[in-house]
């Protein structure tokens, strides 16, 4: 993975925790751990238009949208779930400097529930 994507995935990370936290917006959290292409990025274009009602610029716009998780042709990067993955760890980590985490453990999936969105 070439650096420059590398840092859009730390600042989607970061956007998207500061998000999350801003917000309270625990079901984005939650949506985040989609397994399917289609629900994921629902998901975050829901968030994008929530954080723009509020007045704020958008969390993700096109071009680090399609360098972190598109291929090209309208298909999904084949490792779009490392990237979502990624971006995940990153959110999880800035939100528990932000002591959003430990407020809101109801919020992390089950390893159970996670196993069966998988499949």
């Amino acid at each position: 993975m070439d650096k420059e994507r590398i840092q859009q995935i730390r600042e989607l990370g970061d956007r998207l925790a500061d998000y999350v936290s801003q917000q309270n917006d625990r079901a984005f959290f939650t949506a985040f751990f989609q397994h399917r292409y289609d629900r994921f990025r629902a998901a975050l274009i829901k968030a994008n238009l929530a954080h723009i009602r509020h007045g704020n610029a958008p969390l993700i716009t096109l071009d680090p949208y399609i360098a972190i998780f598109e291929e090209g042709n309208e298909m999904p990067a084949s490792d779009w779930r490392l990237a979502r993955d990624l971006v995940l760890i990153r959110m999880i980590e800035q939100l528990y400097h932000k002591g959003w985490i430990k407020g809101h453990l109801e919020a992390i999936p089950e390893a159970s529930e996670e196993s069966e969105a998988a499949s």
